[in-house]
């Protein structure tokens, strides 16, 4: 078997590489000179503090969104009653037989919890002017 001396083998390996990267096509290659920007000093003087955004609301929009926060609380407040009627009729109607009085039952209140969902999925009427 014929052995490979690693040494010069790995020089002409690398010279034939370095030499490949000056084989590149000519171009328009931009250039590495340093920019304007990059000789004058980094660290620039810090912005003046912008002016004081107002954040009240007008009145209209606030009674507005008062009304649809009610809403919303009254809305949940309906559904996790309904959830919880829901969840113990369904406990009470595990393993029960369909048609059986359990079962009914559960169905009915799984029926109010589905009447209260809409109310969450209304689009709120917001007016923008």
């Amino acid at each position: 078997m014929h052995r490979v001396n690693r040494i010069p083998f790995a020089l002409l390996a690398g010279c034939s590489l370095l030499a490949s990267g000056c084989s590149l096509p000519k171009g328009d290659f931009p250039s590495l000179a340093k920019r304007p920007y990059e000789n004058s000093d980094p660290i620039a003087e810090a912005a003046a503090e912008p002016a004081q955004l107002s954040t009240s609301l007008a009145d209209d929009l606030r009674n507005q969104l008062l009304a649809l926060e009610s809403r919303h609380n009254a809305a949940d407040s309906a559904f996790r009653a309904a959830l919880t009627g829901a969840r113990e009729s369904a406990n009470a109607a595990a393993g029960a037989a369909t048609g059986s009085e359990s079962w009914v039952n559960a169905h009915l209140q799984a029926t109010r919890l589905e009447k209260c969902a809409p109310i969450r999925r209304q689009r709120l009427p917001i007016s923008t002017s």
